[in-house]
């Protein structure tokens, strides 16, 4: 597929993930020189940031719109028009009411990583406890794992 990602920002302290630096995304095409900046729909923190973007296969990435999600899968052969804003996502991912019914205050997504080419699991955090999903591109489907409630190690 050819198609590069570029993170940019600058170096964190040597005791923080890379990642922590990088405040811009942008992608790169064969054959073409411009660059085509990736703009979120809302805010990323510096803990939001993952180099993991492109499934195993190459055939999608996953793109962080909040910190409070979505995740937006994109094909990678849509990728370009996807960021100039003439091609959607394939699909939209967010654990914010999953499971059914839920009325939690809006959870912050993160520790994504693919499991296979065509899915991946996430972490949805909120209000003491943290839940793990997973999402398979194919069927369309989030699955809610587990939960584990968060311990404060500092008290």
């Amino acid at each position: 597929r050819g198609i590069t990602a570029h993170f940019g920002g600058e170096k964190p302290p040597s005791d923080s993930p890379l990642e922590f630096g990088v405040s811009a995304l942008w992608f790169t095409f064969p054959g073409d020189k411009a660059v085509y900046v990736f703009k979120p729909a809302g805010e990323l923190f510096f803990s939001d940031r993952t180099f993991d973007i492109f499934s195993p296969n190459g055939a999608y990435v996953l793109l962080l719109q909040d910190h409070y999600g979505p995740y937006h899968v994109v094909a990678t052969d849509q990728l370009k028009d996807y960021l100039l804003g003439r091609a959607k996502s394939a699909r939209v991912v967010s654990a914010q009411y999953y499971p059914p019914h839920a009325m939690d205050p809006p959870k912050v997504h993160k520790f994504v990583r693919w499991t296979s080419d065509r899915a991946f699991e996430f972490s949805g955090s909120c209000c003491g406890w943290e839940r793990l999903y997973f999402y398979d591109i194919t069927a369309g489907k989030l699955q809610f794992l587990h939960e584990k409630k968060i311990v404060d190690r500092q008290g």
